[in-house]
């Protein structure tokens, strides 16, 4: 499991649903049920995610604006805001998921979790739904790039349909993204219809 005291800055907020003391309540919650006295069980602390990461995914126009609103503590949209520490906590989440697919695909690891990963609204040059950079798809692009790893499997249970890393991906014949999510009629981001399905080989 990968974890950093610093995920605690990915807090959007006062009153804001996404707060940052649920990455301490969940490793609070790990200790008191014992799992880490367990030896199929460690804590990896993780390093930051570089530039060099991010641009696999995401575009440099966008990444440099995600830079200048964390330096300027402008929010990306209403719901979204961005902090120079907001900014620190998303490198070291997104280095996280990094960290965990390298310790699986090298076999020190039969599985691993990404504590706080998750941030699949986020699109190559968009962000939004609090989230800023997408820590999935920059994992499969590290696995690519690293492993020469040809196909992947994304499944995607959060009530709300992963918009950002399905635009990414929705012609990418290389990436099955599979999502179970509620009725986008009634939830955000509105989109995610069965119909939605890809597109050419995608």
């Amino acid at each position: 499991m990968t974890y950093h005291e610093k995920y605690r800055q990915y807090d959007l907020g006062e009153g804001h649903p996404f707060r940052g003391d649920r990455f301490v309540n969940a490793i609070k919650f790990f200790e008191n049920q014992g799992l880490f006295k367990l030896s199929s069980l460690s804590l990896v602390e993780p390093q930051a995610a570089s530039k060099e990461d991010l641009l696999r995914v995401h575009s440099e126009k966008y990444v440099d604006l995600i830079s200048r609103l964390a330096e300027e503590r402008k929010p990306f949209d209403v719901e979204t805001p961005v902090s120079p520490e907001i900014l620190e906590a998303a490198l070291l989440i997104v280095g996280g998921a990094i960290e965990c697919g390298k310790t699986v695909y090298e076999g020190k690891a039969k599985q691993a979790i990404s504590l706080g990963g998750g941030y699949h609204h986020a699109g190559r040059d968009y962000g939004g739904g609090f989230c800023i950079f997408n820590d999935i798809a920059v994992l499969i692009e590290h696995l690519r790039t690293k492993y020469n790893v040809k196909r992947f499997l994304v499944l995607d249970y959060d009530v709300h349909f992963g918009n950002g890393t399905s635009d990414i991906y929705y012609e990418d014949p290389s990436v099955l993204f599979i999502s179970l999510h509620q009725d986008p009629r009634t939830i955000y981001p509105g989109t995610g219809f069965v119909w939605q399905i890809g597109k050419g080989k995608g």
